[in-house]
């Protein structure tokens, strides 16, 4: 399982327009360890959808920007959004 933290930082140019079934590989920041996961059928949904809402110029850019748009949602700012 992913941490919050890092689900939130990664890149446009990482996950792309991925298809159900589609593996996303990411080496944890705090274990190191390699962790797969893969696409369901609601994530894709989503991240397609997101994709077109949020039309990312740059790839570099996170998936889930902050409002100042150049760094990633912190994760104790989606917490906070989550609860309310």
């Amino acid at each position: 399982m992913w941490r919050a933290s890092e689900l939130l930082a990664l890149k446009v140019k990482k996950v792309g327009y991925p298809e159900e079934g589609d593996i996303l590989g990411r080496k944890q920041s705090k274990t190191s360890k390699y962790r797969k996961a893969k696409f369901n059928r609601a994530v894709v949904r989503i991240i397609k959808f997101w994709l077109v809402v949020y039309q990312p110029q740059i790839s570099e850019l996170p998936l889930s920007p902050s409002r100042h748009g150049k760094a990633a949602i912190s994760a104790p700012t989606f917490r906070g959004m989550e609860k309310k």
